[in-house]
């Protein structure tokens, strides 16, 4: 039988996006969130991971966004540049990195790692994401290589492109250091636009075991992420996560739902 896991990005940002990713646990299709430990709804993330012992959880490593845990540098997409340069050093990243998993520890057993904006396949980064997954045996991690190409995805190409540069590199970082990922990977693509057409889409291409990524939530203006192009799709991913067709289309290409646990 083929597995997907269904993984909601951005746990903790805000209450409509923790609501709506618990909402697409309970009745809908989500089994898998990743939590972003230096933002503002953090804790009752927290208390609703708990209540929902059987939602996955894992960490989403962040460099870009919010204030920093443990280094005074401010977390952003020129710090990140920096990092990847070598401008900052690997450790100053480490340490940020292991301040955002041992706040999560603290309160669940993390079921794996990513990184937001997948800036986690870039030089530098990628080591130090490696070296904090051994810190704190955390051996599944996601690997966003996806296969695919649209000309009606132009919108996130140039970000795919981008990303597909460095994941040979990473991947081999990824074996050397024995860590586990789902063999397939969907999401980039539909960043912003997922819906049910997307999730067929995915379905059909399904060989063994995949992720899709997806970021659900409640209707929000606002977000305490910069720039957030999401805050005007987030609703309309839950929509199509709770829908009967998309739990209808999981029997349909006879597809399991797991967690990162399950790997």
């Amino acid at each position: 039988m083929k597995k997907i896991i269904v993984n909601a990005d951005d746990f903790g940002i805000s209450k409509e996006v923790n609501e709506g990713i618990v909402k697409g646990f309970q009745d809908g299709i989500i089994s898998s969130t990743t939590v972003m430990a230096n933002m503002p709804e953090f804790e009752e993330a927290m208390n609703l991971a708990k209540k929902n012992s059987k939602l996955g959880v894992g960490v989403h490593l962040n460099v870009i966004d919010g204030k920093a845990l443990a280094i005074k540098e401010e977390l952003s997409q020129k710090f990140a540049v920096k990092s990847i340069l070598g401008l900052v050093k690997r450790k100053t990243v480490e340490e940020e990195l292991m301040a955002q998993v041992e706040k999560v520890v603290k309160h669940i057993d993390p079921s794996h790692l990513d990184v937001h904006q997948h800036q986690g396949v870039f030089p530098n980064i990628r080591e130090a994401v490696v070296n904090v997954a051994k810190e704190y045996k955390i051996k599944k991690i996601r690997l966003p290589k996806e296969n695919a190409f649209s000309l009606d995805d132009f919108s996130q190409l140039w970000k795919k492109k981008l990303i597909d540069t460095f994941i040979p590199q990473t991947k081999r970082l990824y074996d050397k250091n024995e860590l586990i990922y789902p063999e397939q990977f969907f999401g980039i693509l539909s960043t912003g636009s997922f819906n049910v057409n997307y999730l067929e889409s995915f379905l059909k291409k399904l060989k063994k075991t995949g992720e899709i990524m997806v970021h659900p939530g409640f209707y929000s203006k606002e977000s305490p992420l910069k720039g957030d192009f999401l805050v005007e799709s987030k609703h309309k991913e839950l929509n199509a996560l709770i829908s009967l067709e998309a739990k209808e289309l999981l029997k349909k290409y006879n597809v399991k739902k797991i967690s990162f646990k399950d790997l």
